[in-house]
């Protein structure tokens, strides 16, 4: 039985630029298998597996907003032979300075009946976690994955791959079942510091009994559902708009504040049309509900007919070639 842990701006001195990783909305991807067998062939995008059959990964169209995404769908145990991870290398070596580790998808959080994560975790050369990012099927919440070494009354006291699973603040939103939910993560080398972001905010594991642990290099990742101790059921989640990029902390402070200062939204609250106003050029809005649920999608046009939402508190991410900006706007 398996043992998981749980825990209740472009910088000219350095010249260096962020280093995309990954990205892929899998939209060139075949509809079906996503690998060819289990026994690690490189299958569509590189991507491998070695647990299950072929049927659990699957390319397929959640909704049309979102087009293609990648599924997965676990054993009904809670062994290692129950999780279906599929992992591919990364072969992009960060430039020096760029000690930041960056990443955001979306979840499909699926049925949700059983006990286990739809994830996405990186990994070190020892096939170590290092940081990731998931939807616990169990507590309903948005969870971290990153290394921390324990620190008893004598000291040190061992090293694990930890899932961090808030109760309060921002972490402790939950999503339902069948619901898209954006988040993003990131990893400091450097200090090791990790941060994990939902859509109602970032959260991260404050807690002098663990220290995490720096200057760790990731060789490859993983998507995939990774079952926990008590599971017994088959959990169907999926993933979609993966993106991983090596950056430095000017650029990941940076080029954060410059998108925000850059595009605006108005009016707010608003009736009907909402527009958006941006510096860059807008590469994607989506437009999700305050349970995480996505109610627009895939339009890049500067005015959003929101006429028919329903009252309410809503979030709208805009992507540039910086990044996402996530603002909150009224629907009257």
């Amino acid at each position: 039985m398996k043992n998981i842990y749980a825990l209740c701006l472009v910088s000219l001195s350095i010249l260096t630029f962020s280093q995309t990783i990954a990205n892929d909305n899998f939209n060139s991807m075949t509809l079906g298998n996503l690998v060819p067998n289990t026994t690690g062939s490189l299958g569509q995008n590189g991507y491998f597996a070695n647990k299950g059959s072929v049927s659990d990964y699957q390319v397929v169209v959640k909704d049309a907003a979102h087009g293609n995404s990648v599924e997965f769908t676990n054993g009904t145990g809670n062994t290692d032979n129950d999780d279906r991870l599929a992992f591919k290398a990364i072969t992009v070596t960060a430039d020096p300075g760029n000690n930041i580790i960056r990443g955001s998808l979306e979840i499909f959080t699926g049925n949700n009946n059983g006990d286990g994560i739809i994830e996405c975790v990186l990994y070190d050369s020892n096939k170590f976690g290092i940081v990731g990012i998931g939807y616990n099927y169990t507590t309903k919440r948005i969870v971290g994955r990153g290394r921390y070494t324990l620190q008893g009354p004598g000291g040190t006291t061992g090293t694990d791959f930890f899932t961090i699973d808030r109760t309060t603040g921002p972490g402790g939103t939950t999503y339902p079942a069948n619901t898209w939910v954006p988040v993003s993560f990131t990893y400091n080398k450097t200090t090791g510091a990790y941060m994990w972001t939902n859509p109602n905010g970032s959260f991260d594991y404050p807690d002098a009994s663990v220290v995490p642990v720096a200057g760790l290099t990731p060789t490859q990742y993983s998507l995939g559902s990774n079952v926990l101790t008590d599971n017994s059921v088959t959990n169907t989640a999926a993933i979609d708009n993966l993106i991983l990029n090596f950056t430095n902390t000017t650029l990941a402070t940076n080029e954060a504040a410059s998108s925000d200062n850059q595009i605006g939204i108005y009016p707010n609250p608003v009736a009907d049309l909402i527009t958006v106003k941006s510096n860059l050029k807008v590469e994607r809005i989506d437009i999700y509900d305050a349970s995480g649920r996505k109610v627009s999608g895939n339009s890049n046009e500067s005015k959003i007919n929101v006429k028919n939402l329903l009252p309410g508190t809503y979030v709208i991410n805009i992507e540039t070639k910086n990044g996402k900006v996530s603002k909150k706007f009224i629907k009257k």
